[in-house]
């Protein structure tokens, strides 16, 4: 195995010992409602939405991120209810971490043109490792060791998670602000305490409408977004662009904080560049997105890949979805 990712994988280790971080998405609008719990219900009528991801390649156990959620707009009482499930393995362990969550939002509408939600996560999540999947000292000097001789008890967590937000939008710009985990949970595997830190986004954007159609006679558009996450001692900033001329998208990513150094390496924080490609048939939206890493670690990781479906069930003859006048204007990935 080369140097670099063994290297790579100790040090990776010693850091996950001790600072937790949540996964993330790059189409993190292709996942709203784990970007923000007041995106639930941004839909004429229902959604569902599946992401998949695959971070690090490259390395050995890589981080797997599975992501399924289903929502659904009820004008009569102006809210938006759905589920998300969620499961993230990192390591060749397979640290497991598994959630269940309720979703709810409330919609106020200001003015003809202006509207605010607010909205709340809650559930069960799960932290978990296999033991099975890891290799020990022992089985390396034995000529047999196909298994190790150390035993080991069943090892997990439950813990009940809450997550808040809210958004401020109109018919071209939209603002949010969220923080997940605010009632801290204890996801310790061992009985001890090890809480989860609270973390806090600040998102929003613009779209710019073009007069000028497809075409086919689509719509044509120039999005520009961004999402500031801060989770203890970790910040990040996501920022972008995307150009959709429907029914295409394409969109350009930077991860990172420029000019600033947030570790004890002296490292500038740059993440990586991130390119996306998406497409609409009809109901049906597929997005992919490639990570291409920028930071230090660009000789061991080979990137991230990352896969949406979104699948919106709308039927426009349905006149008592017609009263809804404002979707929340931002990117569709």
């Amino acid at each position: 195995m080369n140097i670099k990712v063994v290297t790579f994988i100790i040090g990776l280790l010693i850091c996950t010992t001790t600072k937790a971080q949540d996964y993330q998405f790059t189409q993190f609008y292709a996942a709203p409602v784990n970007l923000n719990p007041a995106f639930t219900g941004n839909t004429t009528q229902s959604r569902l939405v599946m992401n998949y991801r695959n971070q690090w390649t490259a390395i050995p156990g890589s981080f797997v991120t599975y992501n399924l959620t289903y929502e659904q707009f009820i004008p009569q009482i102006k809210s938006g209810v759905g589920i998300l499930l969620n499961r993230d393995e990192a390591g060749s362990g397979d640290l497991g971490y598994t959630s269940v969550l309720g979703l709810y939002s409330y919609e106020f509408q200001i003015n003809y043109d202006l509207y605010i939600r607010p909205g709340i996560s809650f559930g069960k999540s799960f932290r978990s490792l296999d033991y099975n999947k890891l290799t020990f000292g022992d089985q390396l000097v034995r000529p047999d060791g196909s298994s190790t001789i150390e035993t080991f008890e069943d090892i997990g967590s439950s813990f009940f998670d809450v997550g808040t937000g809210a958004l401020i939008y109109s018919h071209d710009f939209w603002f949010g602000v969220s923080a997940a985990h605010i009632n801290k949970p204890n996801e310790s595997l061992r009985g001890q305490e090890a809480l989860v830190p609270m973390k806090a986004s600040v998102h929003g954007g613009y779209r710019n409408m073009m007069k000028s159609k497809t075409k086919s006679g689509g719509l044509q558009s120039v999005l520009t977004a961004f999402n500031y996450r801060l989770q203890e001692d970790f910040d990040q900033l996501d920022i972008g662009i995307y150009y959709e001329y429907s029914p295409v998208v394409f969109g350009v990513w930077y991860r990172g904080l420029p000019g600033f150094k947030k570790n004890n390496y002296e490292v500038f924080n740059h993440d990586a560049v991130a390119l996306l490609f998406g497409y609409e048939i009809r109901k049906l939206k597929f997005g992919y997105s490639y990570d291409i890493t920028i930071s230090p670690l660009i000789s061991s990781t080979a990137g991230s890949h990352e896969v949406s479906l979104i699948y919106e069930f709308h039927d426009p003859k349905n006149r008592k979805y017609s009263k809804r006048k404002r979707i929340i204007p931002c990117a569709r990935f």
